[in-house]
């Protein structure tokens, strides 16, 4: 990550400094967490690090709504939360792991989100785990599509692959949105843009470092698994040409059709959690 830069960014590490996480106000985002002398999360070197400008890697938070939200007309992409300043609550920090928290007030979004607040805690240890929490505040029904659209690092996107969704309906939207089932596991073959009808445990082999990660996401109705390839960066200004074969996405979501609905007074929290095996 390029320094200076107008963003303020906080890094975080644990007592016996075994593990160290670094997050932005801008949008809570994850950007980096490394345990094991290996950093999980994939960065763009070309990411853009200016108000009000999504950053290209770690976990943006998708909120509230995931891509062009369910009228396939909502702007930006992925939400406004991502770009928001949220406000840091503080952090806790034990001997082998920290927790950071973030919080926006209700009233950060519009419409039928307006009510809504929510709190953000993220705790870099042995473990990554991301918990967040949206609340209706309220006095009338709020919804919202949600994300932990994580980035992770591989060594090759051409030889990992995601154990875990044999059997599972996922939308293909490579292919028109046709809805397909999956055969075996996951493998990259091309540009890659699924949205599976459940979440749970996966495990993503060939990441960084050579090692295996167990993905579970919480909550969450949707697994997202995303890879542009080659060529499919030509119109991203924050994303290398050749960076694709680095990097793939595997998100814990809660979109289309799967969207929450909260009554005034209701919570829902979502959870993503990564252990190296």
């Amino acid at each position: 990550m390029p320094a200076p830069h107008p963003l303020h960014q906080r890094t975080f590490t644990t007592a016996d400094a075994s593990v160290v996480g670094v997050m932005f106000d801008q949008g809570a985002q994850v950007a980096s967490w490394v345990a094991g002398g290996q950093d999980a999360l994939w960065v763009s070197r070309q990411a853009r690090f200016e108000e009000g400008v999504g950053i290209r890697g770690g976990v943006p938070v998708c909120l509230p709504w995931f891509g062009a939200g369910r009228s396939g007309q909502a702007r930006p992409k992925h939400g406004i939360a991502r770009t928001m300043p949220w406000s840091f609550v503080g952090e806790e920090v034990g001997e082998d792991s920290v927790t950071a928290t973030y919080t926006l007030p209700a009233g950060s979004f519009p419409g039928r989100a307006f009510g809504l607040s929510v709190r953000y805690e993220v705790t870099f240890g042995p473990e990554l785990e991301m918990r967040l929490s949206v609340e209706n505040e309220g006095d009338q029904t709020a919804s919202f599509e949600e994300a932990l659209h994580t980035y992770l690092a591989a060594d090759d996107v051409e030889a990992a692959r995601i154990e875990g969704l044999d059997g599972v309906e996922y939308v293909d939207h490579v292919d028109g949105k046709k809805v397909k089932r999956q055969a075996g596991d996951v493998v990259f073959t091309g540009h890659t843009d699924r949205v599976y009808g459940r979440g749970g445990t996966v495990v993503l082999h060939g990441a960084a470092g050579g090692r295996s990660l167990e993905i579970t996401c919480e909550n969450s109705a949707n697994i997202v698994v995303w890879n542009p390839w080659e060529g499919g960066t030509a119109d991203m200004a924050d994303f290398g040409d050749d960076e694709w074969r680095d990097m793939l996405c595997i998100e814990g979501a809660n979109t289309l059709g799967e969207a929450i609905e909260l009554a005034p007074g209701q919570a829902h929290v979502m959870g993503y959690r990564i252990r190296i095996l």
